[in-house]
């Protein structure tokens, strides 16, 4: 795998939650410690340590007192795709900001200030048997394979979307992932929206903060032919990332979501803890 990297300075984001509709902000500080961690109330609390819910289209960590932080998986997947794993994040408010519902804002401002880490980082998680997770009604499935690289595919299957199946492979760099996944945007289909307003989700949801696929197709410009199966990827980056160190192996999703990601990083827990 590639050298881990560490921050020299700080960097901080503020905007709208793509959820909350509210103003937050979010800081990611140096940190000589192994692993991710989250400042809460005075003390930091390991990544890895979080309980995760990944229902409600993002995934929100979950501390011991009941405070929630919102869509943390752009920011996560930012981390993880720039090999950062010596870091501490400090959230005001109840949402990481959506910014522009891609991982680049996070990417580009943290490839600043990002050097190759001095101290060991935590050591990988190395898949040595396959293991899957999925969802019987729908035939979406997680599973992670045994591979010599990290590696991640995934497969999208949308009947209002043309094509209806797309697909992106990403081969875990560093140096790649600024400018393969970061861009790469959330999206809703179009038909979705007012289903998700009425769970009280996506207040702060807009066309500059997301995709819209509607059924003559995506409503406004593309950054990528694949862009739907490329976010994906940057998700499983971020909710892998829970796990609070890298992996290594082959990811595969099969019209994956959050709610599968975290089952699959549930799974991979329990198999840490038992070794």
């Amino acid at each position: 795998m590639k050298p881990l990297r560490a921050l020299i300075r700080s960097v901080g984001w503020k905007g709208k939650g793509l959820h909350t509709g509210e103003e937050s902000s979010v800081e990611v500080r140096p940190s000589r410690r192994p692993g991710i961690y989250f400042i809460n109330g005075d003390g930091e609390v390991p990544l890895s340590s979080l309980e995760a819910d990944g229902t409600g289209r993002g995934t929100t960590v979950i501390f011991e007192d009941g405070r929630r932080v919102m869509t943390v998986e752009h920011l996560l997947g930012s981390l993880s795709g720039l090999g950062i794993w010596h870091a501490v994040i400090r959230v005001e408010g109840k949402e990481i900001p959506a910014l522009d519902g891609s991982g680049r804002i996070f990417t580009e401002d943290l490839d600043k200030v990002a050097v190759d880490a001095k101290d060991e980082g935590p050591l990988p998680f190395i898949i040595t048997n396959s293991v899957m997770v999925e969802n019987q009604s729908n035939g979406a499935f997680v599973a992670a394979f045994p591979a010599l690289k990290s590696r991640f595919t995934s497969v999208t299957r949308y009947d209002d979307m043309d094509p209806s199946t797309q697909s992106a492979e990403y081969s875990h760099d560093p140096s790649v992932f600024p400018g393969a996944v970061a861009p790469a945007r959330t999206f809703v289909l179009e038909k979705e929206i007012e289903g998700i307003l009425s769970r009280g989700l996506a207040r702060g949801g807009s066309l500059e903060n997301a995709l819209v696929f509607g059924r003559q197709g995506p409503v406004g410009p593309l950054r990528f032919p694949d862009e739907a199966p490329r976010h994906k990827i940057l998700d499983l980056l971020g909710d892998l990332a829970l796990l609070g160190r890298p992996v290594l192996g082959h990811i595969f999703s099969y019209k994956g979501g959050h709610a599968l990601n975290i089952r699959l990083v549930e799974r991979l827990r329990r198999i840490l803890a038992i070794n």
